[in-house]
């Protein structure tokens, strides 16, 4: 509780915005890829760089809220739709357990990979408190946006369209 607390006043303090903010540095520059902290639902280390050369939309999500439920069917038409684009569409699961992660992933026939983020250390690191949480990186390593909270298909699709220019 303490942990999130802080984070929450440095947020309020950096005047971190609900709104997609663009911006030029490098996925490297925010987060080291090779001290990466997510997990496979075997609980084996994964990283983002295994989709090196080419554009990755990262949602971190909680199993249990609404917003969750309301744009999964989304991310699911438009990870099929931006395939022929070679997008990558990773989930970064905030729920304690794995299994709970698999049942979700089960119940909502996921077609893109579903990690774990172990007390929410990758989520931290991108200066982020709020789920859902997105993260819009370019073939490069750059992360052109990032928002936090529910996105429309509307608010997906311009960001989408910006990852493939």
């Amino acid at each position: 509780m303490r942990l999130f607390v802080g984070l929450l006043a440095v947020s309020l303090l950096s005047g971190c915005a609900h709104a997609a903010v663009p911006t030029a540095r490098p996925a490297s520059a925010l987060v080291a890829k090779s001290m990466s902290s997510f997990q496979d639902l075997d609980g084996r280390a994964v990283s983002l760089d295994q989709f090196s050369g080419q554009p990755v939309v990262l949602v971190f999500l909680g199993t249990h809220t609404p917003d969750v439920d309301a744009e999964i069917p989304n991310l699911l038409r438009l990870s099929a739709a931006y395939a022929p684009h070679h997008v990558a569409f990773v989930a970064a699961g905030e729920d304690a357990s794995a299994e709970a992660l698999q049942a979700f992933a089960q119940a909502n026939q996921l077609t893109f990979p579903l990690w774990q983020d172990p007390a929410g250390l990758e989520l931290a690191k991108r200066h982020m408190t709020q789920l859902p949480a997105h993260q819009f990186i370019d073939r490069s390593g750059k992360v052109l946006a990032s928002k936090q909270g529910f996105m429309s298909r509307g608010e997906l699709l311009e960001q989408l369209e910006r990852l493939i220019k």
